[in-house]
């Protein structure tokens, strides 16, 4: 709100948030997997709640035979708002 000089959500599911992740996908081979995310059981979506569809990449590279270590912090892209 303006006169309060900060940040005041107009839906009580601020933040609510759901995730998926696809397995690990070597660098130049084709994602062929379709994931779907859904939000809580119950969840009831508003006229004052919009949702950011957004899809993000991690980077790893390989360490040691089995293992994976975190090469870089990513990157993400805003996909939908609706």
């Amino acid at each position: 709100m303006a006169e309060e000089k900060e940040y005041r959500p107009l839906s009580t599911l601020d933040r609510t948030a759901a995730y998926v992740y696809s397995d690990y996908t070597p660098v130049n081979t084709p994602l062929s997997v379709a994931l779907k995310a859904s939000f809580p059981d119950g969840t009831v979506l508003t006229g004052s709640a919009s949702v950011l569809q957004c899809v993000g990449i991690e980077y790893y590279s390989r360490s040691g035979a089995d293992g994976y270590m975190l090469y870089s912090t990513g990157s993400m892209l805003v996909y939908d708002v609706f």
